[in-house]
């Protein structure tokens, strides 16, 4: 793993209203094309982070680079792209799913020539056929609803690729093809991954770290080390790291 750091927060706190704070002093490095996971309970203020790394939240103080460069808002060079975990919203069921390939290509100028092919590789990357340019969302699955919001973000080629609970409501078949489409692309073009999720056995097997959150704290960041289909975790964590792990069953 590349250890050059695309992201950095640095102090990043976020408050609402006078006293509630999401957010707390959170300090955080992730490299260049690592999958980076983060978990915790239900008002952790995980989703809330990923927000405010994505621009849609701003913090009430700290600050965020990529590239060592400081950003406040979304970037405008839409190098940090977020996957909502209701994907179905990303879709215009009036539009037909060519049409809206077109628009985002438009916004990073490819070339005409490049048009299909670019779309056709992503599409094939997440096993979904271009027979499908021709159709509305209200034809699809679930399931490819999802990576076709998945090929929407792809298309516009972002560094960073954020995911909220992707593996939510969905059966385990499902989330080990999703795991494996995820990694190809992060080993195909490299990008880095941040994924949200209350799934740790699911983190583990996906991720290269894995930071721990509680109360708007991150308490612990889990090295994973997989050698010869053994997974282990690295470093030392709390016992609130550790009561998570048990109660998923996780051997630690």
């Amino acid at each position: 793993m590349n250890k050059h750091v695309i992201l950095k927060l640095k102090n990043i706190s976020l408050k609402v209203g006078k006293n509630q704070e999401i957010l707390k002093n959170i300090n955080l490095e992730i490299y260049n094309a690592e999958i980076f996971g983060i978990t915790g309970e239900s008002g952790s203020g995980k989703s809330t982070l990923a927000k405010v790394i994505a621009g849609l939240e701003r913090q009430t103080t700290g600050e965020k680079f990529i590239h060592n460069e400081s950003y406040s808002g979304i970037d405008e060079k839409h190098r940090i792209q977020l996957l909502f975990q209701d994907y179905s919203a990303s879709h215009d069921p009036l539009q037909k799913i060519d049409s809206a390939f077109n628009e985002l290509l438009k916004i990073k100028k490819v070339n005409p020539h490049e048009l299909f092919k670019r779309k056709k590789e992503i599409l094939n990357l997440v096993g979904l056929s271009d027979e499908i340019l021709g159709y509305y969302p209200s034809q699809l699955s679930g399931g490819q609803l999802q990576r076709l919001a998945l090929v929407k973000l792809l298309l516009l080629n972002p560094e960073i690729l954020i995911l909220d609970e992707p593996f939510a409501s969905q059966d385990v078949v499902s989330v080990v093809n999703l795991i494996k489409i995820l990694t190809q692309i992060n080993q195909k073009f490299k990008t880095t991954i941040i994924c949200i999720s209350h799934d740790i056995p699911y983190l583990i097997k996906f991720c290269n770290r894995i930071g721990v959150m509680k109360n708007g704290e991150l308490v612990d960041t889990l090295i994973i080390e997989k050698i010869n289909n053994k997974i282990k975790i690295q470093n030392y964590y709390s016992d609130y790291t550790s009561f998570l792990l048990k109660s998923f069953e996780v051997l630690v």
